[in-house]
């Protein structure tokens, strides 16, 4: 009888020691799977600010390309690329841009990449794609400006423009709050 009294007490020891042994394993399980987690969470968090960067690179890149360099950029993209790329990086977003004034419209400047001087409304399709037109707030800033003068502004881009042969469709871009750089 005592030792099967005996007997059980080693069972009922054996099986708590299990029992603790089972729970310390499960304890370092989710040690690990939280460690694993955070590992995780925090290799998620360092690819996103590294590509938050990059988009930030690129974004500043971009400003700072000329005109031409710009709408080659811009126009070497899908047309199903061009709509969130223009969303993401170029809508009201501040660029400076050269060129030269073919037309004035009231506190409006036409700037072409060609020394082209005409009427806007003579403006052929292939040279309306390679134009921007500014809207200046303050127009005693463009007193002294006139056709033929090569010109750099900075300003607000907020409208985009369009090169779609096949559809016949071209377009500006139209940069609102000018300022005149030179």
């Amino acid at each position: 009888k005592e030792a099967e009294e005996e007997k059980k007490k080693k069972d009922k020891e054996e099986a708590e020691r299990l029992k603790a042994q089972e729970a310390e394993k499960k304890k370092v399980e989710e040690e690990q799977r939280k460690a694993q987690e955070d590992e995780k969470k925090k290799a998620e968090e360092e690819q996103r600010k590294a590509q938050e960067d990059e988009k930030k690179k690129e974004e500043a890149e971009l400003t700072k390309l000329s005109f031409e360099g710009f709408l080659n950029k811009y126009y070497a993209l899908s047309a199903d690329e061009n709509s969130k790329f223009y969303d993401e990086n170029i809508h009201k977003k501040v660029f400076t841009w050269s060129g030269y004034v073919a037309d004035m419209i009231g506190s409006k400047v036409v700037v072409n990449t060609k020394q082209i001087t005409k009427p806007w409304s003579e403006f052929t399709g292939e040279e309306r794609v390679h134009t921007f037109i500014v809207r200046f707030d303050n127009k005693k800033e463009i007193v002294n400006v006139k056709q033929g003068d090569k010109i750099t502004v900075s300003g607000s881009v907020e409208s985009r423009g369009a090169y779609m042969p096949e559809k016949e469709l071209y377009s500006y871009w139209k940069m609102y709050n000018g300022k005149l750089i030179k």
